[in-house]
This record gives structure tokens, C-alpha cells and sequence, in this order.
């Protein structure tokens, strides 16, 4: 007798023909505070043996923490019934339900530290945070103490970061036009210098910089995030799409942002790092609803059609992994950076275990 298979559940039955029937099979549980409590979990196993072992047989269920001490055990029978004439193989299901306590967390403790997207490039240099989100660009820096997590990325397909101005501005005449930008650690800076070459610019918080355009206080600004979809409101004009020219260039997609975990932590730490990252992004694509009204807290103002609107940009496939050509995106975007002269070496791109 072996086991076949073990899911965990929010329900399961199995009916008087021993067909098995589940309803919600997870792998994770979600939970703010310890003590936990999961109520009623479903544990569905189906078991396979020979036709010598018809009849009744014990099964000892154990569920154990990290340090292997018991939490939760049950013993329980399970029965093969006489199979039709000629079969050898036989089965059997089992469904046990418990009530689950998780007394305390497991190895691994997070804490979400929300920064505008040039600090956490600053402090990606210092190798502050274990796990962090970066700039594409900020990531030729630290190379040495960083590797790429292959999820939670930003990338645009055909679109991307733009320019914009209160009049049309050709790519000849950006390049005599002050432009305000989020920071030259960001991959929307490193774009506009592969873009346009030389160019003034001014530094300023991203949020700052359509306002700053609308006001006449910067002749051009150069947009991340939501401003891209709410320039228009503030009577400007798109004078460049830098994700388009990247795509009619190149034909790849532009990758903007992304999570790197520290290569100190060693791999171990790192393949659990990231299977664990991973399922948390899986699980918040399959709620898009509940996570959506999650980000409106940080959403600056968004309405929910618009913010809905934005994270479709720049929350989909690319983001559960790069796949072939957001990495030759990557790999193409810094190779052209380090040929334009905006980064002094060009960096051997490193991702994680998935």
C-alpha cells in the first residue's frame, strides 16, 4: 500500500461509488497574527495498493513544524473494498478533517516597507533590504550583492514611461529642454539617455514632476507611474512614448522595475524566498478584486476604474516570470546603457532559482 496523492482542502466528500470530490485545494494559508487557527481543513488522500491487501488497514496522520514537533495527529482506517474480477490494482479515499492551529510562524518573517522607487534604488546600493524591489537601471550596481527574482516584475509591452510637455517638443528639441526626472537611478532615465542621448535634466520626486510641468516651472517632465494615464487632465501633451520607441527599436518588451533578493542569504534561502514571493503574486492575480481594493490605499488618489486600469499595465504574465524575451530585455537595455556611456560596465545579468 502507498500513498497516490494528499491535497489539503476547504471541502471534500467522496460518494458511495468512492468517486472523491474537492472543493478548494490550496497550498498556502494566509494569516496576520500568530496564534493561528485554520478551521475545518480538509485533508484528501487517496491511497493504492495490490488485490492481496483487500480489507481494513491503520493510517497515522502527523502534521509537524520546522523542528519536527507534532502539532496536530490522528490515527483512522481505511478500507479496500473487493475490486471487479481480474483487477489487481486496487484504491481507496480518505477525507479527515481538522481544525489546524499554527502556533507560531515558520523561518521566514515579512515586513513591507513602502518607499518611492529612487529610495529603495539608494538603498539597494548599501544592500539594505534582503528582498527588494529596484530599477532595472539601479540593478547594473549591484550586480555583486543582488540576483533577480524571475517574478514581480514591471514591464511594458509597447508602452511605457513618457515625456511630456504643455506643447509638442520633437526628439531634437528634448534634447535643449530641461526635463524634470524621478531620479537617474531609474530605468525611465537610463531609457530617455538611450533615447535621446545628452540631455539637461533636473531631479525631483516623482509625484512632483506633473505638477511641476502643468505649472510651467520645468519645460518637460519625464512621467512613471500613474501619471502616465492623468497628464491629459492637466491640459499636456505626450511629446514621446519611450515604451514604444523601445519596442519599434528593439521589438521587446521594456522592463522597468523588479524584486532582487540578496545573493548572502545563500540559496536555500533564496529558492524559498522566491517559491513563496511567487505564490503570494499567483494568489493576488487570482483575487485581482480584493487586491485591487488592497493598493487603493496607495493609490494616490485613484479612482478604482483608473488604478484598475494601471495595474493591468503593469501586473500580468511578466509579472509570475520575465519569460525569454523580458530577460533579452533586460539584457538588451543595459548592454545599450553601457553603450551609450550612462553605466560604466557592462553587467552580467543575474536571476534567481524560480
Amino acid at each position: 500500500m502507498h500513498l497516490d496523492f494528499a491535497v489539503v482542502a476547504d471541502y471534500a466528500l467522496v460518494d458511495q461509488a468512492g468517486k472523491i470530490s474537492v472543493l478548494g485545494i490550496f497550498q498556502h494559508i494566509w494569516v496576520q497574527n500568530f496564534p493561528a487557527m485554520h478551521p475545518r481543513l480538509h485533508l484528501v488522500l487517496r491511497l493504492k495498493g495490490k488485490r492481496t491487501e483487500i480489507g481494513e488497514h491503520g493510517v497515522q496522520i502527523r502534521l509537524l513544524d520546522e523542528q519536527e514537533t507534532e502539532i496536530l495527529g490522528g490515527n483512522g482506517n481505511v478500507t479496500f473494498a473487493e475490486p471487479p474480477a481480474g483487477v489487481t490494482d486496487i484504491e481507496a479515499a480518505a477525507i479527515l478533517v481538522f481544525d489546524v492551529p499554527f502556533p507560531h510562524p515558520g523561518p521566514y518573517r515579512f515586513e513591507h516597507i513602502l518607499k518611492d522607487i529612487q529610495t529603495l534604488n539608494e538603498w539597494a546600493l548599501q544592500g539594505r533590504l534582503e528582498v527588494t524591489a529596484l530599477s532595472l537601471h539601479a540593478y547594473a550596481y549591484v550586480t555583486d550583492r543582488y540576483a533577480l527574482l524571475p517574478h514581480g516584475a514591471s514591464i511594458g509591452d509597447n508602452y511605457g514611461p513618457i515625456v511630456v510637455a504643455r506643447e509638442a517638443r520633437t526628439p531634437e528639441a528634448l534634447r535643449e529642454t530641461t526635463i524634470a526626472v524621478p531620479g537617474r537611478l531609474t530605468t525611465a532615465f537610463l531609457t530617455l539617455r538611450v533615447c535621446l542621448g545628452e540631455f539637461p535634466f533636473v531631479e525631483m520626486p516623482f509625484d512632483q514632476i506633473l505638477p511641476a510641468v502643468a505649472e510651467g516651472r520645468v519645460a518637460a517632465g519625464l512621467l512613471i507611474h500613474e501619471g502616465q494615464l492623468t497628464y491629459r487632465q492637466h491640459g499636456l501633451n505626450c511629446t514621446l512614448d519611450l515604451g514604444k520607441w523601445w519596442y519599434e527599436s528593439t521589438g521587446l518588451p521594456l522592463p522597468l522595475g523588479a524584486n532582487a533578493v540578496r545573493r548572502d542569504l545563500g540559496e536555500p534561502a533564496v529558492r524559498d524566498l522566491s517559491r513563496l514571493l511567487k505564490a503570494s503574486i499567483r494568489y493576488g492575480l487570482e483575487h485581482r478584486q480584493e487586491a485591487l481594493t488592497h493598493a487603493l490605499q496607495f493609490g494616490r488618489g485613484l479612482d478604482r476604474a483608473t488604478a484598475d486600469r494601471f495595474i493591468g499595465m503593469y501586473v500580468n504574465d511578466y509579472t509570475l516570470d520575465f519569460g525569454a524575451n523580458g530577460r533579452r530585455g533586460v539584457e538588451v537595455l543595459l548592454r545599450m546603457g553601457w553603450e551609450e556611456g550612462v553605466l560604466p560596465h557592462c553587467p552580467a545579468v543575474r536571476f534567481a532559482e524560480a
